[in-house]
């Protein structure tokens, strides 16, 4: 559950802080995303208890591999945008922004050019600030070098706009080598 908070927490700003224009491939971002994810722990988990050393080593060695979204509005209905990577990563976090709230928990998967499919994971829904629905999930699957698409079970409600040339918005997270 901590993990879920920590996913949440940080990605919640993602879109806003990572947000790029016309995003179809990544580019590798070499930012760790630990302090974010500290702070967040200790300000978001006080029922829970403080993260252990293992699991604040394991948030820093966490970076942004692909994100699309901004802070523009949105409107429904997206394909899948498609990203590369450069070096085998194992992914951790995924998230997409869906338009509404309370937009019924669904998943997502990745998708190699060759056809093969990872997942789909099962996600949590959780309330974005903006009244839309955040879809989560923490697959810790392993990637090879390669490009992937990713794939929604909800396009319809997917949240998409100009900024993400109407790609659904997605956060994709990880660790390299893994």
């Amino acid at each position: 559950m901590l993990a879920h908070k920590l996913a949440i927490t940080v990605l919640a700003g993602a879109f806003l802080l990572v947000g790029t224009t016309a995003c179809k491939k990544a580019e590798k971002t070499t930012e760790p995303v630990a302090t974010l994810t500290t702070e967040s722990a200790v300000a978001t988990a006080s029922d829970e208890p403080a993260p252990t050393a293992e699991e604040l080593a394991a948030a820093e060695a966490v970076q942004d591999i692909f994100s699309n979204g901004d802070d523009t509005a949105v409107t429904a209905g997206a394909e899948g945008p498609t990203f590369s990577l450069v070096e085998p990563m194992t992914v951790t976090v995924l998230v997409t922004l869906h338009v509404g709230g309370g937009v019924p928990a669904g998943s997502i998967a990745l998708k190699d050019a060759s056809g093969k499919t990872y997942g789909p994971f099962a996600v949590h829904a959780d309330p974005a600030p903006d009244g839309n629905t955040y879809w989560s999930c923490e697959p810790k699957v392993k990637l090879p070098i390669g490009d992937y698409t990713v794939v929604d079970s909800d396009p319809a409600t997917w949240a998409k706009n100009d900024g993400s040339d109407g790609f659904g918005f997605v956060t994709v997270r990880g660790i390299v080598g893994e």
